[in-house]
């Protein structure tokens, strides 16, 4: 696994800016300022809103747990950080997160769909609190949060990205690659690894960042407790159960993947799987009822695993495509990151090796100066082979290459054998 400073580095590419806040669904929003409204309001009827809406749960956890209030230990459940800030404080979250919504969270309809998102979400935790109960875990409602915010990476690229994540979705459409492996070729880091180091940064709960960042990976890995190992299962394993029905975190086919270890700490004899399912479904229903919005029935439910089942079955049976009939296929391969000094050099050498170029050197225009200044070069730092910074005004350049940039099109330059 690569080392903090590398995945500080490669996340931070991967985004625009520092991530303040995200956009909740707004329907949870107005349900939660109509609840603090009043000030005898029920605590578990706010927990309850909270508890439905990621990006709520995530600014609660984060203001309990902040400096400010300095509690001795870390809050991981809704209904006790509810208590503890009050409802001023709830609602002044609320507030914030809503106009945050109406005024920065709004953005076109892309391949990402949150209501989708969302759904995958609460089916998590749900399932999630609903086996930590049957595994006698002494704080359920934790395992619920954790369920909750573990793919939050997913809609931390989608509103705060570089490039959105609703963009990747729809270029890795039909890869047939594991959805991981796509994001770390598109974005340089996979999600559960961008959702980790924002949460740290904000200082949510240590087991949500764990969670966040272990879930899809064998949990044998990392120095973990067996509580703590367990924990991660536990959310692992109600991830791969949502996927099996349909419900995954985007709506897209993808092959479920159970880490190795998962069904070693949470055996499914002690969980009750029909049961713990069919809760599930009833407590799903309920909260579809609670926004007005239609959730998936125990029958769609069923179909879905059919269909995730033929779908799955199909991605087996095709045919690949081999990789030498894709003309230029090598020229994607550098790109495991957003990173100019990472992919920048890695594209001029597969650019190299792909049209047999003897060198190439990536120019910026400096408008001011009216010419291009070398940013990059490959094989050699250019500035070592010619003991200089390369900078060409566009005054002396050919006509060809002036023109290229005025109609924005490619144009190849033949000089002279002794001058390129």
């Amino acid at each position: 696994m690569a080392d903090q400073d590398t995945i500080a580095r490669t996340v931070r590419a991967a985004l625009r800016h520092e991530v303040g806040e995200l956009p909740p669904a707004p329907a949870a929003a107005v349900k939660l300022l109509r609840l603090t409204r009043d000030e005898g309001a029920d605590v578990a009827a706010i927990s309850h809103v909270i508890e439905t809406e990621p990006a709520l749960a995530a600014k609660v956890l984060r203001i309990v747990n902040s400096a400010y209030y300095g509690f001795p230990r870390h809050i991981r459940s809704i209904p006790r950080a509810v208590t503890l800030l009050g409802l001023s404080a709830v609602r002044r979250a609320a507030l914030h997160l809503l106009f945050y919504e109406g005024l920065v969270g709004q953005g076109g309809r892309g391949a990402f769909d949150r209501l989708f998102f969302w759904q995958h979400c609460l089916l998590v935790a749900i399932l999630s609190r609903g086996m930590a109960e049957r595994l006698d875990h002494p704080d359920p409602d934790a395992l619920y949060t954790a369920g909750l915010l573990h793919d939050l990476g997913k809609v931390i690229l989608e509103s705060h990205g570089r490039i959105r994540y609703s963009d990747f979705l729809a270029a890795a459409a039909n890869s047939g690659n594991p959805i991981r492996d796509d994001e770390r070729t598109f974005f340089g880091v996979s999600h559960d690894l961008v959702g980790a180091f924002v949460s740290e940064r904000w200082g949510l709960p240590e087991m949500v960042c764990r969670v966040q960042s272990l879930h899809h990976r064998s949990v044998a890995q990392g120095d973990l407790t067996t509580r703590q190992a367990q924990e991660v299962a536990v959310v692992a394993l109600a991830d791969f159960i949502a996927w099996t029905q349909g419900i995954g975190s985007v709506d897209a086919l993808a092959s479920p993947v159970l880490p190795a270890g998962v069904l070693d700490l949470v055996p499914l004899a002690r969980i009750d799987l029909p049961l713990l399912l069919e809760q599930a479904d009833a407590e799903i229903s309920d909260i579809g009822s609670f926004y007005g919005l239609a959730f998936p029935s125990s029958m769609q439910l069923r179909a879905n695993m059919v269909l995730t089942a033929i779908g799955l079955l199909r991605t087996e049976v095709r045919e690949p495509v081999a990789a030498a009939t894709q003309p230029g296929a090598s020229l994607t391969l550098p790109h495991r990151s957003l990173d100019p000094d990472d992919f920048v050099p890695r594209t001029l050498e597969a650019l190299q090796q792909e049209y047999g170029f003897s060198r190439l050197l990536l120019m910026q225009i400096e408008p001011r100066r009216r010419s291009f200044l070398m940013t990059h070069a490959f094989p050699l730092p250019f500035e070592a082979a010619v003991g200089q910074a390369v900078e060409l005004t566009i005054d002396a350049l050919a006509g060809d290459l002036v023109q290229c940039l005025r109609d924005r099109r490619p144009v190849q330059l033949m000089g002279s054998p002794e001058n390129r």
